[in-house]
């Protein structure tokens, strides 16, 4: 499984979302700038970098993962690339065939 990581079309899939990664990386910077930013009390800082990275930042790294791994939403997808399939429909597609190489038999 740790090879997956750097298989191509996953490695293709981070590059398709890379947009929605770079936002997360914005929210979670403004999340830690607010909670620095933030003087007196320390809870309250916390209360910021915490609301700030779960609402902000939280829904474009799964906006991110949905692209990667699925290429969906297509809408958010580069036109250049909305033909190629997800990382898990390609490791699917790969399992699928290298089972039937096997055989009935699976050895």
């Amino acid at each position: 499984m740790y090879g997956y990581s750097w298989n191509p079309s996953v490695v293709s899939g981070h590059e398709r979302g890379i947009v929605a990664l770079a936002a997360w990386a914005v929210c979670l910077s403004v999340g830690v700038a607010a909670g620095t930013a933030a003087k007196g009390a320390a809870e309250l800082a916390l209360v910021h970098v915490a609301a700030i990275f779960t609402l902000g930042s939280l829904p474009w790294m799964a906006l991110h993962l949905t692209i990667a791994y699925f290429n969906w939403p297509k809408a958010l997808v580069p036109p250049h690339r909305r033909g190629e399939t997800g990382s898990v429909t390609e490791w699917w597609r790969q399992r699928a065939a290298r089972d039937k190489d096997r055989g009935p038999g699976g050895g």
